[in-house]
């Protein structure tokens, strides 16, 4: 006894359109997401800054995004910060404290407490460039 099997797919041909289109602006949509998600650890970083001087907040800086092959990332954090005699950073005893001052955290912070709004963030810039 045989067996016969039909399948059909209705749409598939509006599907693959869209898969299509989303793969060649891919690059795109991907840099423009994680530049959106970077925006958010950003701004999650300098409202959580201590200021005492507006030093260190004068530091934190978004560099990219950038590439490498398919490869796309964007640096967050404090840079070209000070360093003392020893060469340690203003920064780290900021967010790592000291044996004479206690930490005040603003990086980690920032990467857990905004982490859901980073991935909303991206998500809405993918389906505006029509990549999701």
């Amino acid at each position: 006894m045989p067996l016969k099997s039909l399948v059909s797919l209705k749409g598939l041909d509006e599907y693959l359109e869209r898969v299509a289109q989303a793969g060649e602006n891919i690059e795109n949509a991907a840099s423009k997401a994680v530049d959106a998600g970077s925006s958010v650890f950003h701004e999650g970083m300098l409202a959580r800054a201590p200021e005492l001087t507006g030093e260190l907040k004068k530091h934190i800086m978004k560099i990219g995004p950038n590439s490498d092959g398919n490869y796309i990332f964007v640096k967050v954090g404090a840079f070209n910060v000070k360093r003392n005699a020893k060469g340690s950073s203003y920064i780290f005893y900021q967010e790592m404290g000291s044996a004479h001052n206690p930490p005040h955290p603003f990086i980690r912070p920032a990467f857990d407490e905004d982490k859901r709004k980073a991935n909303v963030a991206m998500k809405e810039v993918l389906k505006e460039e029509g990549a999701l």
